[in-house]
């Protein structure tokens, strides 16, 4: 009665899509993956756009005297 269950091409047929159907929900995971690492991205942006000020100096700490011209040596060899 189911004869042509057993045809290699409806065989072969069911098993892409099978495949298919694998690869679609393996996506899936992996977008959802993707999005959350996004937003937690977004979240620490967010953080950081929520957080109070800092003044420049302390971010740069003590950065010494400025270079001179002569400090560096701009000579081709």
């Amino acid at each position: 009665m189911y004869d042509f269950a057993k045809r290699p091409l409806w065989i072969l047929s069911h098993v892409l899509v099978v495949i298919g159907v694998l690869a679609m929900i393996r996506l899936g995971f992996w977008q959802m993956s993707r999005w959350h690492s996004e937003q937690a991205a977004l979240d620490g942006i967010e953080a950081g756009l929520d957080a109070e000020p800092v003044a420049l100096g302390d971010l740069l700490g003590e950065l010494g005297d400025p270079a001179e011209p002569g400090d560096v040596d701009d000579s081709a060899k």
